[in-house]
């Protein structure tokens, strides 16, 4: 039985289905860009308790957009009280 031989990683590896990127984790540009601040707000706002904590992949951080949103919308309804 003869079949298609595969002579290479980079073949296999290229043949695979690419990866794609979750759109329910943010960057942190991406993640500062949903609060409408600036990065380093964005990276002063990180070290506050109540605010969401991010996701490590090694040296790979990422936030889920629904706890963002929800940090918002609990920010609002703080804000609409007072």
């Amino acid at each position: 039985m003869k079949g298609k031989k595969v002579s290479s990683t980079a073949e296999r590896c290229h043949s695979a289905a690419p990866i794609q990127q979750t759109p329910n984790l943010l960057t942190a540009k991406q993640a500062a860009g949903r609060l409408n601040i600036s990065y380093s707000s964005f990276r002063r706002w990180c070290k506050e308790p109540t605010f969401p904590k991010a996701f490590h992949y090694g040296s790979v951080q990422r936030w889920r957009l629904e706890d963002i949103d929800a940090f918002i919308v609990a920010h609002l309804q703080k804000t609409e009280v007072a």
